[in-house]
């Protein structure tokens, strides 16, 4: 929930709030729980992500290549967020300018992915993305062309052909057959693709704006530029501890006592007193409040019931005599 917190300030547009907010995370949490706690790792992947979105791609690189040592000491080489360290650090050596260093780091990626996720998980698929996409920034336009053009028909097979990453791929691979310099393909799978969105609802004379079109194409290096939202640990102080209740649900009174039985984890305190709401709303109706409200203090020393008068004929367990 803390990191969530951060998260929803960076995804509002307040970069900057987000990248002070975590820095401030990160020294708490560093000082109560410690360096090689999943939780620092998990603000310091935060830091980087919001320093680079911040407009410090440099030192997000820095950032991420000083942590992943530690999330493979300390979590290991095939844990998650290993490999989520792992694109994050790739990712941001293609925003930084070192394109062909993030080929390279995706192509690696790309070999565990496959290795401990399968073909067709859609990790992998991303992968496969971003590769293709950084081969092509980096020079090798026909290169990813080819890529996407291989990684088109699994992304229908697997996600299906309106899922929007099949989409992303679509445009994908017809922007990089132009930059190959073939400027008919493009131009037809581009007509396709307007078509196929036209056919998906969108109004015909409704085109994406060239900014729209772009972040559509890059579309897939932020799916798996996952931000770390951490979990909640045993090992925790309280300070760090959230209730656990739903946001935004504010409960100032216990549920109401089903019939017949208790609350579920009722504990054994002093009774309430009455409620005044109680008691207008009993002279409304003309109930007694004392009756209807379950809430009223018990006897804690109850009179014992009265005893019952023997029957004229006797009990059934009287013996016969004689």
């Amino acid at each position: 929930m803390l990191h969530s917190a951060g998260q929803s300030l960076g995804e509002s547009g307040q970069v900057i709030a987000a990248r002070g907010y975590f820095q401030h995370l990160l020294s708490e949490i560093q000082r109560r729980l410690g360096s090689d706690h999943p939780q620092t790792l998990t603000a310091r992947s935060n830091l980087a992500r919001w320093r680079g979105e911040a407009g410090d791609a440099a030192g997000a690189v820095t950032a991420f290549a000083d942590l992943l040592p530690d999330r493979q000491r300390v979590l290991g080489p095939d844990h998650p967020r290993t490999l989520t360290t792992r694109h994050n650090l790739a990712r941001w050596r293609g925003m930084a300018g070192d394109a062909a260093g993030a080929a390279t780091a995706f192509a690696d990626l790309l070999a565990d992915q496959q290795r401990l996720l399968g073909p067709d998980h859609p990790h992998t698929l991303v992968a496969r993305s971003n590769l293709a996409r950084w081969r092509g920034e980096a020079g090798d336009a026909a290169g990813a062309a080819t890529a996407f053009a291989d990684l088109l028909p699994d992304r229908q097979r697997v996600l299906g052909p309106d899922h929007p990453s099949t989409l992303a791929t679509r445009h994908s691979l017809a922007y990089w057959r132009g930059e190959a310099g073939d400027a008919a393909g493009a131009a037809t799978a581009f007509a396709e693709l307007l078509a196929g969105r036209h056919a998906a609802g969108r109004p015909p004379g409704q085109t994406l704006p060239p900014r729209r079109q772009e972040a559509d194409r890059v579309r897939e290096e932020d799916r798996l530029a996952l931000p770390d939202r951490g979990h909640q640990h045993p090992a925790h102080p309280r300070a760090l501890r959230l209730p656990r209740h739903r946001p935004g649900l504010v409960r100032r009174r216990p549920l109401p006592r089903p019939r017949g039985g208790r609350r579920p984890c009722e504990s054994r305190q002093a009774p309430r007193p009455r409620t005044p709401a109680l008691e207008v709303l009993a002279g409304q109706h003309g109930l007694d409040a004392r009756r209807h409200d379950r809430r009223r203090p018990r006897r804690l020393d109850p009179a014992p019931p009265p005893a019952r008068r023997p029957r004229a004929g006797g009990g059934r367990n009287r013996r016969r005599s004689g």
